[in-house]
């Protein structure tokens, strides 16, 4: 109460002396004691911002203080910054008072700051981020780099969707390997852009990048293709420029050429880069969209060598192993308890790439997932999973479901294909030949204190969901409702690279 009410006085100084009235209750501090320095802000490379003004408190002043700022045609004032750079563009004379409240006195001191030109180039917002891209027109740029500590900082969308409504995105370490997080898109004061691979780099698996002079593919998959590159070749005097219109983003970054990218290359020819807001609150970490006819694409970057603060999340806490196996058997010593796939549910069935960082909790964020009633035609959705207090496990399939794993099931003797073809298939099952299996509850603690709840099954053939082709069969549980609605949310981890496949279950 003590400190708000310490804060209004400063608030009323402000106010008040600016009409020139004393507050009764307020002593004043002595005149010499309040003072502050206006200067022009001087650049790394030594050259001075002829547009930006710092103002520094200077006041000699025992003991705590609080300070407020007043700046003429600013709305409102700064209170408890020792410094603040200002932005003057127009030529003129500006009233700058400096405020202070210290052991029940206040002293106030109101200076001219002097602006001597107009600037009639950028707008306020295409100036800030034309100085954040060039750390202040540094003599050696500003390089950026992407940001790898945050979900979505490689991304696509339908073409006019917003950063809340991407297909895909990069989960944080999904790019890890690639070659591509060493790149660096460096942006100079004259207005020139280039951009250093070190060598390598991942873009899209698409023909327009394999003819490219300066690539040449070393890896190619369905989506990606990792490349060799010549940097001197790529960056041919290229420019950059900040380009504004009156849309809902006014300011956007706008390169000379189609072929140098910020962020994934790609066939897109529009190379023109939305600024939009970070939702860390960073003002160091830049999120661009690049929209071309067909879709969006997305990039997270930060200055090279930056690392953004993130907040600690709390320690993760799940339920307990004897609530979990009350929830799985029901307490039903005979019947057991029976699950099958929450249809309803966007999600029922997915799978997320790099695990260890991915929201498990958002489908959203998994690169594929079931929609409701997705796969009514698969057999899947009267699969029955049947947990039973002795440890023993069940699953019924009625004599069909669909499969990943089908040799190793046709290995297994239980089952017969229904249906040709790669990937997935129909499968007539013999589910007496599937039982005699059990299950355990394992749990595990690590060094933060996350707290971590597995069911695993003893048989590497028999699946909860989707029968595929992991070895391994223990399944994380996320998340889980009790009572009337009784769901799990579980996760298999693939034991050869760092995917996860989801199932969403609801008590029969």
């Amino acid at each position: 109460m003590k400190k708000i009410l310490f804060l209004l006085i400063v608030g009323f100084c402000i106010v008040s002396c600016s009409d020139d009235t004393e507050l009764s209750h307020v002593e004043k501090l002595p005149e010499e004691a309040v003072d502050f320095s206006i200067e022009n802000l001087k650049l790394p490379n030594g050259a001075i911002d002829t547009f930006r003004f710092v103002i520094a408190n200077t006041s000699l002043i025992d003991g705590e203080y609080t300070l407020a700022w007043e700046l003429e045609g600013r709305e409102e004032a700064v209170v408890g910054k020792e410094k603040d750079t200002v932005l003057i563009k127009a030529q003129g004379s500006y009233d700058v008072t400096l405020t202070i409240l210290s052991d029940n006195k206040s002293g106030v001191k109101t200076k001219q700051l002097i602006q001597e030109k107009t600037f009639t180039g950028m707008s306020d917002a295409a100036l800030e981020l034309f100085n954040l891209l060039t750390n202040n027109a540094a003599i050696d740029g500003q390089a950026w780099v992407l940001d790898p500590t945050i979900d979505g900082f490689l991304g696509s969308g339908a073409s006019g969707a917003d950063k809340y409504d991407r297909w895909w995105d990069a989960p944080i370490g999904s790019k890890d390997g690639s070659e591509i997080m060493d790149d660096e898109f460096i942006f100079y004061a004259d207005g020139s852009f280039k951009t250093i691979t070190n060598g390598k780099t991942q873009v899209q698996n698409v023909d327009v990048l394999k003819n490219r002079n300066y690539y040449t593919v070393l890896k190619e998959t369905q989506y990606d293709l990792n490349m060799q590159v010549d940097d001197n070749a790529r960056n041919d005097g290229y420019k950059f420029k900040i380009v504004e219109d009156d849309s809902e983003n006014p300011v956007a970054i706008k390169l000379s050429s189609e072929h140098v990218c910020i962020g994934y290359d790609d066939e897109n020819v529009d190379r023109r880069y939305e600024i939009l807001d970070d939702k860390d609150g960073d003002p160091k970490t830049i999120y661009l969209r690049i929209v071309s006819a067909n879709e969006n694409r997305y990039c997270r970057i930060v200055p090279k060598g930056y690392i953004p603060e993130r907040e600690k999340p709390e320690p993760r806490e799940v339920i307990n192993a004897e609530d979990l196996a009350m929830l799985l058997h029901g307490g039903d010593e005979v019947n057991g308890g029976t699950w099958t796939l929450d249809a309803s549910q966007v999600g029922h069935l997915g799978v997320v790439g790099w695990a260890k960082y991915a929201n498990l909790l958002d489908p959203s964020k998994w690169w594929w997932h079931a929609g409701p009633n997705e796969r009514e035609g698969d057999n899947l959705y009267d699969d029955e999973y049947t947990f039973y207090p002795d440890g023993s496990y069940k699953i019924e399939t009625h004599g069909i479901t669909t499969s990943m794993a089908v040799d190793a099931g046709l290995t297994a003797g239980y089952y017969t294909a229904a249906s040709a073809g790669d990937g997935e298939r129909a499968v007539f099952v013999d589910d007496n030949a599937r039982t005699g299996h059990t299950y355990s509850i394992v749990t595990s603690e690590d060094e933060e204190g996350n707290k971590y709840i597995y069911i695993e099954l003893s048989s590497t053939e028999v699946c909860i969901g989707l029968d595929d082709d992991h070895p391994g069969r223990k399944y994380e549980v996320f998340g889980y409702g009790t009572g009337d609605s009784k769901t799990l949310f579980i996760g298999c981890l693939h034991p050869n690279k760092p995917v996860y496949r989801f199932n969403k279950l609801i008590a029969k």
